[in-house]
């Protein structure tokens, strides 16, 4: 149990809502959903994803039938449409739709997901076809209780920009003014974010500093997901922040099968009592895409697990080791950006011999493949653009700049 109110009774009285981390239907998890045994791929996991007023999960993928990708430097995710109504049998009922991925198929791409959704009746928040649309509240009055959710985006290629489709800005002044106007609204008020750094367990600076933020204009509970492995739980100024849920139920490849971080995931399970989080529980599972089951993680994997969770949660109220293992990472990841960038600035100069541009993009690419100059550009863009890239850039080359490090 992460949090209990000891002031209360035993049992609550308002919403009981469950949060599950990253969806990606593609690839075998698209497969296995088509197969259609929901009971034998969600197990015992089903009973607790239909136990709750709320069922709230992160879409990573368009459920849509177009063939017209955008641009952009990550992969171009999609799942077929049909795929809602098994999420939706299982017990998915909320689908948040502001993620990096949701506009991988443009407006048509995302026009379809929502309907896919709706048609299953899944609800959908946090994207749309326009910018009032993407930045609309979803709220319920559950139990006599008034409760709202947000959920907003780091974005990326996705964002809505000038009034158009796409994913609520986690960054925009207007998430915020929503956020304040909720507040005076509404008895519960819940910000789901989808931002940060890939891959790595302890959140960055910047999304600390935002889902703070988050909780300092009125959140009552801040959620996240994104880099794809579960990151620390803080309560902070009474306010719970899970930085990273990790994976619910996405598949990599057989390449990434050997690494069990990326299929592990948590459910949190939160009672609200009134207006006031009244308890709230993480429940370890993982995904085995060999299996093509969901698993509840017990005994020994569980405790050593949770135990895991506790030490990285631990980083956040240690100012001096977070900052070291946070510049660990920002060191790596400059070594790991470089060839990447320099490959795409040779992609797309115009005025770099063709003889001496083979030569050097023969080696570049032997690490990042990045020979289509629109994927460079976009490669580059997303780079200088996105917070999760840059911060991580900016505070390797200040240690450099500082003469803190000579690599």
């Amino acid at each position: 149990m992460l949090y209990r109110d000891s002031k209360k009774n035993d049992t609550s009285q308002g919403p009981t809502i469950a949060f599950l981390g990253d969806v990606a239907i593609h690839g075998k998890v698209q497969k296995i959903i088509k197969k259609g045994n929901e009971d034998k791929v969600f197990g015992e996991i089903k009973n607790i994803l239909q136990s709750h007023d709320l069922t709230i999960f992160n879409l990573e993928t368009p459920l849509c039938s177009c063939d017209s990708p955008i641009i952009k430097s990550g992969p171009n995710l999609k799942g077929d449409p049909t795929c809602a109504q098994f999420l939706r049998r299982v017990g998915l009922n909320v689908a948040c739709l502001a993620n990096n991925h949701c506009m991988d198929y443009g407006v048509d791409g995302l026009k379809e997901t929502i309907e896919a959704c709706h048609n299953a009746s899944i609800k959908t928040v946090g994207a749309g076809r326009n910018a009032d649309e993407a930045y609309r509240p979803l709220v319920f009055d559950i139990k006599n209780v008034k409760t709202a959710i947000l959920n907003v985006a780091e974005g990326e290629e996705a964002k809505s920009v000038l009034g158009k489709g796409g994913a609520a800005d986690a960054f925009s002044c207007r998430s915020i003014e929503n956020l304040r106007k909720v507040r005076k609204e509404m008895d519960v008020v819940i910000v789901v974010a989808h931002a940060g750094c890939e891959y790595l367990q302890i959140p960055a600076p910047y999304v600390i500093d935002l889902y703070r933020r988050f909780a300092d204009e009125g959140a009552d509970l801040v959620v996240g997901h994104h880099p794809h492995v579960p990151q620390g739980i803080e309560y902070y100024n009474g306010t719970l922040i899970a930085y990273s849920l990790g994976n619910f139920l996405f598949d990599f490849g057989r390449k990434s099968y050997g690494i069990p971080l990326l299929y592990q995931g948590l459910i949190l399970i939160t009672e609200f009592d009134g207006d006031k989080l009244f308890r709230a529980t993480v429940c370890p599972g993982s995904f085995d895409p060999r299996l093509e089951r969901l698993l509840l993680m017990k005994g020994d994997e569980k405790k050593a697990f949770l135990k895991d969770i506790k030490r990285i949660s631990a980083f956040l109220s240690n100012s001096d080791y977070y900052q070291e293992r946070w510049n660990d990472h920002c060191r790596l990841r400059l070594r790991e950006a470089t060839p990447g960038i320099i490959g795409a600035l040779i992609a797309i100069s115009p005025n770099l011999s063709e003889f001496g541009k083979i030569l050097i993009e023969g080696i570049i690419t032997s690490v990042m493949k990045r020979k289509n100059r629109r994927k460079a550009a976009a490669y580059l863009k997303n780079n200088i653009k996105t917070h999760a890239h840059l911060d991580r850039i900016l505070t390797a080359l200040d240690e450099i700049i500082e003469q803190r490090n000579d690599y």
